[in-house]
Parts: C-alpha cells; sequence; structure tokens
C-alpha cells in the first residue's frame, strides 16, 4: 500500500511492504521496531505541512485535500441511525456544517422523518442526498410510469405550490384543492381573485351543472354570448319567496320579484252560512312586492239569497290603493261596484246571485307602496242568513305585474 504526500516543496511517498517474512532474532525485532518509530515521526511531521494526502496513489490529485484510489473498492463513511432532521443532539452532538454521513433507519414523522441515504448537516438540519433518477428535474422526467411514479407525498399533509416564496396553490390531504386559499373546506376554492372561462377558437366556453348521476348524464350549462361591454350580476343577499323570480334593477343587481302572472282557481266549492264576518277565501291569496302595479282579472262563479246577500274586501300591504270594478252580471238588473280602499268592505249584490244565470267579472288594479305582503280576497253574507252564500269550483282570480 503507497500513501503519498505532496508538500510546497517536495514528494514524499512511503511504501509498506507487506510481504510475509519472518523474523530471525531479536536484533532484528528491535531494528523494526526503530525503523516503525522513524517512519510514524515522518508521517506526524508531513501531515503537519502536508498540501494534499493520497491513499491508493502516489500523486494525490492537487486540488484535492484527500484522494482515495482503488480500482475495486469503495468509500465507505460512518453509518449511523438519526432520529429525525431536527435532532442535532442525538445520535450525533453539535454536528459540524457540512458533516456527512449515511443513515440506516427509517424514523421520526412528518417533515422531520429520515429513511435510508445520504445526509449531510447543514447547520440547522440534516438534509437528504437526492439523485436525479429520484427527483423530478426542472427541465422534466423521462422514462416515468404511472402505476408508481407521482408527484406528491405519502403522508397525510397538504402539498403545496408556491411563487415568490408564497403559497399558491394547495391540495389538502382530504383532496380538496384551494388556489388562494391554503386550507379549502370545499372540493375546489378560490380566493381573492376572479375564474374567467376564455376561448381562442370564437366559442364560448360554459359552465356546466351535472345532473344527479343516477339520472343520466346530462348537465345543465351557462355561457356567454357576444356583447359589446361587461356584464355582471350581483347576487340578491337573501332566499326569495315562493313563485318569486329575479329581476334586474338595470346596473345588474338582482332582487327576488314575482312571477309576471300568478293565477289561482278554485278546485272546491265554498260556502258561509249564518255570518257577516269577513273570511279569508280558500283560494284566492297572491304575493305582492313592494311598489309594484298589478292588474286583476277574475270571474266567480256564486249564489246568495236576496236576504243573505255578498260583501267582499280586497285586502293588500300597507300603503296600498286598488281602483277594481266588480260587476255582477244577472240575467235581469246588474249591480256594478267600485272597491277603492283595501281596509274597506264592499257590498256586491243587492238581490239575488243566481249560479245557473249569474255571474261576477272582477277587473282592476291595485298599486302597493314600500310594503310588500299579500293581496287576498275576503268575503262572506251582508246579513245573516240560513241560505247559504257560495263560491264555486272553476271560479278564478289572475293577478299580473305590470309594472
Amino acid at each position: 500500500m503507497f500513501i503519498g504526500f505532496n508538500t510546497a516543496f517536495s514528494v514524499l511517498r512511503i511504501k509498506f511492504i507487506t510481504n510475509n517474512f519472518t523474523l530471525c532474532n531479536t536484533q532484528q525485532m528491535n531494528t523494526l521496531k526503530l525503523l516503525i518509530s522513524i517512519i510514524c515521526f515522518i508521517i506526524v511531521n508531513y501531515s503537519v505541512s502536508a498540501q494534499n494526502v493520497g491513499i491508493g496513489t502516489q500523486s494525490p490529485n492537487a486540488s484535492a485535500k484527500l484522494e482515495l484510489s482503488d480500482a475495486n473498492r469503495g468509500f465507505l463513511p460512518p453509518r449511523v441511525a438519526l432520529l429525525a432532521t431536527n435532532n442535532s443532539t442525538s445520535p450525533i452532538s453539535s454536528p459540524a456544517t457540512a458533516l456527512l454521513i449515511y443513515n440506516t433507519a427509517t424514523a421520526g414523522s412528518g417533515t422531520t422523518a429520515v429513511t435510508p441515504g445520504y445526509y449531510y448537516y447543514s447547520g440547522s438540519a440534516w438534509v437528504q442526498l437526492t439523485t436525479n433518477l429520484s427527483a423530478w428535474m426542472l427541465t422534466g422526467n423521462s422514462g416515468t410510469s404511472s402505476s408508481t411514479n407521482f408527484m406528491g407525498n405519502t403522508d397525510s399533509v397538504n402539498l403545496n405550490l408556491k411563487t415568490n416564496n408564497t403559497t399558491r396553490f394547495t391540495i389538502a390531504a382530504n383532496g380538496k384543492i384551494g388556489i388562494g386559499s391554503s386550507s379549502p373546506t370545499n372540493l375546489f376554492e378560490t380566493n381573492n381573485g376572479n375564474i374567467y372561462l376564455g376561448n381562442s377558437n370564437n366559442t364560448a366556453g360554459e359552465l356546466r351543472f351535472a345532473q344527479p348521476s343516477s339520472g343520466g348524464s346530462y348537465y345543465t350549462a351557462i355561457k356567454a354570448q357576444s356583447q359589446s361591454a361587461n356584464i355582471t350580476y350581483v347576487l340578491p343577499t337573501t332566499q326569495g319567496a315562493a313563485n318569486s323570480v329575479l329581476t334586474n334593477d338595470g346596473t345588474g343587481v338582482l332582487t327576488w320579484g314575482l312571477g309576471s302572472v300568478q293565477f289561482a282557481e278554485k278546485t272546491a266549492d265554498e260556502s258561509v252560512t249564518s255570518s257577516t264576518t269577513l273570511q279569508d277565501d280558500n283560494d284566492f291569496t297572491f304575493t305582492v312586492g313592494a311598489n309594484q302595479t298589478y292588474e286583476i282579472d277574475g270571474i266567480i262563479k256564486a249564489s246568495c239569497s236576496s236576504t243573505g246577500l255578498l260583501k267582499a274586501q280586497f285586502v293588500a300591504p300597507t300603503g296600498s290603493t286598488e281602483f277594481i270594478n266588480i260587476f255582477v252580471n244577472r240575467s235581469a238588473a246588474d249591480d256594478v261596484t267600485f272597491m277603492f280602499s283595501p281596509t274597506t268592505s264592499y257590498n256586491i249584490a243587492t238581490t239575488t246571485i243566481s249560479s245557473t244565470t249569474d255571474v261576477i267579472m272582477i277587473h282592476g288594479t291595485v298599486k302597493t307602496s314600500s310594503t310588500a305582503g299579500t293581496f287576498k280576497l275576503q268575503w262572506s253574507q251582508k246579513t245573516s242568513h240560513s241560505t247559504a252564500t257560495i263560491f264555486y269550483s272553476q271560479s278564478f282570480l289572475k293577478v299580473t305585474s305590470v309594472k
């Protein structure tokens, strides 16, 4: 074996001859001891001033402090069982920066876990050395397998992508995705930004909502058409009432309004006997919005005695005004009544109404003020009588929003 030392002044080569030999006597043994002592003294002195050292070579490279050379053997570093990347006390206490070891243990958890491999100490933590074969390269990888290779982790922690050292994209451990949201609570979540569906093929993209999977593969989509300016819709702040629709104020702010037409038909006869107390009709109640005008139309098939007769009132929200004409069309004399107040009852008939020859026709308007609510028909007998006053099935009222 050769050990070579290059110094600034000379090259020292020491050769140990390892052939077998036999000591003949004590004098030869003493001579060998003296020779070894001299060699050790020389090595110690040259180790202080040597520029570089070679083991297995007589001429170590000038750029290397230490060069090991062997044609069929390698360098075996210290093998240490690390506990975690952030442990700098055990099994090595106060490791020097750049200290290199081979870790033999699988230990720790989460981001501080260690697995077998080469590690160096960075000054604050143990860092594993990787090779191009086990890392994702900046220019891409080849020879990958979709069944075994992946980008991600194998423990239950979020995976983050950063730019400018700021997290922009997060895949949570439960599979939920966040853009601008580091803790997404929905399957896909964005924060502090807009979502833009662009196109370069002159075909607008669609936002598609699939029907329940048990129903098939159809979907409902929303997409834009050619337009001259940006359009933004602002949704209402509350849930709408039954039969309500979205209305636009002209700037894109949407509010809940009523359908343009509300229609109600009596499905069964309704009667009042021996009572002058106004009661809500079973069918004729409608929802009206604030500051709206509605057109009222209807035909009621009715009957009453000449004693009991009929009175009625159209009730509307506070502040509303009415102009409603009630026309009792008889085979004989007709009755005409104008209703102006939603808080006043009006006598509708002055004599008998026959269900076979007569009909009540209703037409007019109601205007609401700043209060929304219900618009409904109340009715009863004018005079209490044992002969019932009746509204028959197939009678109807229609309330239409006109402005």
